[in-house]
């Protein structure tokens, strides 16, 4: 170790160390997450996509998890944050609990994959990200979310109304 090196390590606290590349992880992890789904990367590679979505979910759980038991440093993401990723938590759960065919909406249709627990992954994610970034940038994660939020929503409906602008392959396989 480099003179004093050590001793400047000592005294850094831990939440600060860390602030600085869980801000950047987490804007990748936003931006590169939806990135893996967009229409056209859907081919037979969908299931690696799938599986890194949850896993990526599951190593921010396993972090925070860590974080809590062996320092004790447990941060709070914005409560607007974890509302809003609890309501899409529920969302998704009660669709795919009120859904025809349960199964298919929990794993997802066949070649995509992208089912309750890809959305799930999502909810977690996204609450990670928040509570990873400093205030300020936590502050615009909102509005992005809820917009984006708005236009699928909005896209939705009019699917559900048989008036889909785009058209979409019978079959992905």
């Amino acid at each position: 170790v480099v003179d004093g090196a050590k001793d400047r390590l000592a005294t850094v606290p831990a939440g600060k160390a860390s602030s600085a590349l869980d801000g950047w992880a987490c804007i990748a992890l936003v931006v590169v997450t939806p990135l893996l789904f967009v229409r056209g990367t859907f081919t037979v590679f969908t299931i690696p996509k799938a599986t890194f979505v949850v896993l990526v979910a599951a190593v921010l759980v396993t972090a925070e998890m860590a974080t809590m038991v062996a320092w004790g440093v447990h941060r709070r993401s914005d409560r607007r944050v974890e509302v809003l990723s609890g309501l899409l938590a529920v969302a998704v759960v009660v669709a795919t609990m009120t859904s025809a065919v349960p199964a298919v909406a929990f794993t997802g249709v066949g070649v995509r994959y992208s089912g309750a627990v890809t959305y799930l992954a999502y909810a977690v994610i996204l609450r990670a990200s928040a509570r990873g970034l400093s205030g300020s940038l936590a502050r615009h994660l909102m509005p992005a979310f809820g917009g984006t939020s708005l236009v699928v929503v909005g896209y939705a409906l009019v699917q559900a109304a048989g008036h889909d602008p785009l058209s979409w392959a019978t079959s992905l396989s």
